[in-house]
């Protein structure tokens, strides 16, 4: 949807094009504001978009043929160490299942 606003807006502007796809203007300008400045980003966000480059060395490492399984149960993918403040392991998180997917779908293309 975005990608359709920016690709109208000259034409028709920015609020009438939310107002039919029923999506609030704020939302729009909230997403270009984040695309700007990456620092707006929420933490998950950013992780997800420094993790890309791991589930790309891995997908291509793996000669391109690992799927969503694979890669998301790769260790440098799924399981990450979270460290407090003073360097001490304090638990783990682990990237969500769909955000690897919804990457690995454009490694395909």
């Amino acid at each position: 949807m975005i990608a359709f606003i920016d690709d109208h807006r000259k034409a028709h502007g920015v609020e009438p094009i939310c107002k039919v796809l029923l999506i609030a203007p704020s939302t729009y300008h909230d997403h270009v504001a984040k695309r700007r400045d990456p620092a707006r980003l929420s933490v998950g966000a950013k992780r997800d978009e420094a993790l890309k480059v791991e589930v790309r060395r891995v997908f291509a490492e793996n000669f391109r043929v690992y799927g969503v399984r694979k890669v998301w149960r790769h260790p440098a993918i799924g399981l990450r160490q979270i460290r407090s403040h003073k360097n001490v392991p304090i638990g783990s998180v682990t990237c969500s299942y769909a955000s690897v997917l919804a990457f690995a779908k454009t490694l395909r293309e």
